[in-house]
């Protein structure tokens, strides 16, 4: 099977999301008041489990190592989040 674009809500501040292994983050964004990912994945690759971490701005970040994966608003865009993983 080819790769297809899979969408995954962010239900919390701190999300572990079941997806195919290998999958692809390509955007953040809004959508119906709930930040979801759009991700890129092979549907027939087995599952794994990654921890998606939603920060506001000026709120403090923990220490180690993320990979920021993109940005988001909500209410209008009076509210400004970082996605890292």
């Amino acid at each position: 099977m080819s790769n297809v674009i899979w969408k995954y809500p962010l239900h919390s501040s701190d999300s572990r999301i079941k997806m195919p292994c290998g999958a692809m983050v390509l955007h953040i964004h809004e959508q119906g008041g709930l930040p979801c990912l759009w991700v890129l994945v092979d549907p027939e690759q087995p599952q794994e489990t990654r921890r998606f971490v939603t920060y506001g701005t000026g709120h403090p970040l923990p220490e180690g190592r993320r990979l920021y994966l993109g940005t988001f608003h909500l209410e209008a865009g009076s509210l400004v989040y970082h996605v890292f993983e």
